[in-house]
Order: structure tokens, then sequence, then C-alpha cells
């Protein structure tokens, strides 16, 4: 009996001063100074929370003018507010505080903003969307990122390779400019656990095209291994099994059978009334679903680029309608389907058409 209510009292010890790790990134708030808090026996250990992300109030933690320590995780920063919604005296944190009465701010904290301060360096290659090549040169290139603060970072170019150092986690657009080529903008983002987003980023660009030719470029993640870009005008198909248009002002410039792409089509046609396109894509490895694939369709026209799609992320069916396009309007479609799309029927796009 003896051993088993020492058992018990080992086993509750061990429960009150269990050291959790703090997740890099977040934060652990304690009620008590020298990080005194539990979640299982807050009522009288005293209580702990853990967060993340900013949090605008601490009333919706039940934390609102008790904490007495912060533990800081690894390449992060919190900053602390007397006020809710990031208002009043601040204190910024980047290491553990044992007991905020030596910072004179114990028990006034409301609000706190949390920052991920870890650097990622991101580097990789471009590609000729009319070829699939890899540029051998970035001479007379500019690559650039810009994160949601309006604050730039610019790529160091090595030879056909670029290199951003030190971009912080979050969301970046990226620019890439050359006076022979049509600018390139695309939302790439630093940390996150899908295909398309690693540390290392291909891209594709387009030389400046003539007036009346389209440039259609399709690229994916690593999976589904086959994608076909597909391009219907009249009773004919552009894909890979028939390249190019009977009059020959569309082509399949580029066929991609082994992930990520580019698949290219270039129609050089000045459009007419009479000139009707569907644009879709087809999963040929019918598995995984398109719509884990990461896929984007970037239209260019001329010297510019019209518009950037992405595969919606629900939807079933091996085809993934991107847009419709005739002399006047480019229509937004952007729906995965079980049935190849055949007909042109403008009163059943029920959404919003931009004019071209």
């Amino acid at each position: 009996m003896k051993a088993i209510k020492l058992l018990d009292l080992i086993l509750l010890l061990a429960l009150c001063n269990y050291a959790f790790s703090v997740e890099e990134g977040c934060v652990e708030l304690y009620e008590h100074c020298d990080y005194n808090g539990n979640y299982i026996f807050k009522w009288f250990l005293g209580r702990v929370q853990t967060i993340c992300k900013d949090a605008p109030s601490f009333c919706d933690l039940n934390f609102k003018n008790i904490l007495l320590s912060v533990k800081v995780g690894l390449f992060t920063k919190v900053t602390l507010f007397t006020e809710n919604n990031y208002q009043g005296r601040s204190l910024v944190l980047e290491r553990n505080a044992d007991c905020l009465v030596n910072e004179k701010f114990n028990k006034v904290a409301n609000s706190a903003k949390v920052k991920d301060t870890k650097t990622y360096t991101i580097s990789g290659r471009i590609k000729k969307a009319s070829t699939g090549e890899y540029l051998t040169t970035l001479e007379g290139f500019s690559i650039t990122a810009q994160d949601k603060d309006g604050r730039k970072y610019t790529a160091e170019l090595f030879d056909g390779d670029y290199s951003f150092k030190s971009l912080a986690k979050g969301e970046y657009q990226i620019f890439i400019e050359n006076k022979e080529y049509i600018q390139y903008k695309v939302v790439r983002v630093v940390n996150t656990k899908n295909s398309l987003n690693e540390s290392y980023w291909t891209f594709n660009v387009t030389k400046k095209l003539k007036s009346n030719q389209w440039r259609v470029v399709l690229t994916w993640g690593g999976s589904p291994k086959d994608l076909d870009s597909v391009i219907k005008h009249g009773n004919e198909r552009v894909f890979w099994k028939s390249k190019s248009s009977k009059d020959g002002l569309v082509k399949l410039d580029v066929d991609n059978r082994n992930g990520y792409g580019p698949e290219t089509i270039t129609i050089t046609n000045k459009l007419t009334g009479q000139d009707k396109y569907n644009y879709y894509v087809y999963n040929y490895s019918q598995e995984p679903s398109i719509t884990t694939s990461h896929a984007e369709v970037t239209v260019y026209r001329g010297t510019k680029l019209i518009k950037t799609f992405k595969v919606p992320k629900t939807g079933e069916g091996l085809y993934w309608h991107v847009f419709d396009l005739n002399y006047k309007f480019l229509i937004v479609v952007n729906k995965i389907k079980n049935k190849r799309p055949e007909i042109w029927i403008i009163k059943k796009v029920k959404i919003k058409t931009m004019l071209i």
C-alpha cells in the first residue's frame, strides 16, 4: 500500500512539474512566476495557455490580467500588450521570462502578437515555358520577393540558379523580370508542407509574344505524374496525341509526363467572332485526384500576363475545366468535372467574366 501511495505521489509531482516543451513559433503563458501552472490541475496549481498565433484578447483565453511568466519557443518573438487589440504599453520577449514582476509587466498583459523569426534559404532555377528547358544563364533577370508588409527581397543570381537568403515564414509575391520576357508574378509560401512550396522553387517564364498570340502554361507538383493540357477549338482538340491544329494556329509546345510541368500551348490567331476555345486539364494518371496536384494555369497574351488559375481543392472528376475564350472575353470556369468539356454554352457560366 505504501509503495502504491508513493507511486501516486511521484506521478502527481511529475504532472505538477512536467516541463512541456514549447513548440517552435509558439509561447506558453503561466499564471504564476517560475512557470508555475498546469493544464490538468489548473484550479490549484495555476493556469497555463499555449498560443502559436496572434491573440487580440486574453479574455478569450481566460487569461486576463493574470500573466506572470512566459516560455518562448525557439525562433519566436512575442510582443505583449496591456490592452486588447495590441494597444497600450508593450513588452517584447525573445527568450523566457521567469517573472514579469522584474519587467514591471506583471498581471497587465491582455493581448499578444506572436512571430516566428526563423528564416529560410530558398533557391531554384528558371525554365523557358516554350521549351521546358532550364535557362543556363540569368543575365538580365531580376527576381524579387515581396512580403505582406511590402518589404522586398532580391535574389542572388549564379549562372542558371537563384537564391533568396533569410526569408521568414509567410506568403510572398514573386516577381521575375527581364526586358525580353513577360513579367512573371506568382504567390509562394515559405515553410509549408505541400509539394510546390518546399525550399526549391522552379519558375517558368515566357518571352514576349506577338499581339495576336496567346500562351497557356500548366504547372503542378510531383503528383499526379501526368496531367494533360487540352484546348478545344471547333471539332479539333490539341493535346499530346494531336499537337497541332490543322491550320497550325494552335500548338502544344511542351508535353510533360513526369510531374511539375510545364505543359504549354500557344495560339497564334487574331480572334474573331467565330473563334471559341475551351481549355481544360485532364488527369491522365487518374490517381491521385487532380485537386491535390497544386496545379496552376497561367494565361498570357502579347506582352502581358492575363490571369493565373489555381486548381480547386474540392470536386470530383478527371477534368479541370479552367476557362473558355472568345474574341471578347476570357470566361472563368475553374471547376472540376467528371465529363470532358465539349460544348460552348456561355449562358451556363454563372460567374464573373473578364473583358480582355
